[in-house]
């Protein structure tokens, strides 16, 4: 069953208890710019946000990787929801499942029952500019 969460601001959040209820399939959705989390179809790497289509690129399976961290895995092709490095304002991208801590993301509380996507590195997923566009890349920052 695939379910949905939430994101908002200029980060991917996500809604905790109202949305996020540990492992399973999800389509991870902001309501700041109502557009979803996607790997681009073209490249199969490169992750977006795109308005939501209710695709397979668009849908994440999430899974418990230990320790309060879980691994995001696209349902397309099951390459890992990752950042690139860690400086900020490195893209996400999706790569071959590897189970490296650059593939290892928290979800930390925030204001209104929502929580931020942190990599194990510290950054938080980030929409740069809080941009609403279709395609914009996604990326990683400090968290602020």
């Amino acid at each position: 069953m695939k379910r949905s969460i939430l994101f908002v601001l200029a980060s991917l959040a996500l809604l905790a208890q109202g949305g996020f209820r540990g492992a399973g399939r999800y389509e991870i959705y902001s309501p700041l710019s109502r557009k979803v989390l996607d790997m681009d179809r073209n490249d199969r790497r490169t992750v977006i946000q795109y308005e939501a289509r209710h695709t397979d690129n668009q849908t994440w399976d999430i899974i418990d990787a230990g320790g309060g961290y879980f691994y995001i895995r696209n349902v397309m092709n099951g390459n890992a929801l990752a950042v690139a490095d860690d400086r900020n304002s490195s893209p996400l991208i999706a790569e071959p499942f590897s189970s490296s801590p650059a593939q290892q993301w928290r979800f930390e509380s925030a204001e209104n029952t929502t929580a931020i996507l942190v990599n194990r590195n510290g950054k938080a997923a980030d929409i740069p500019g809080g941009s609403k566009n279709n395609g914009t890349k996604v990326n990683s920052y400090n968290r602020n």
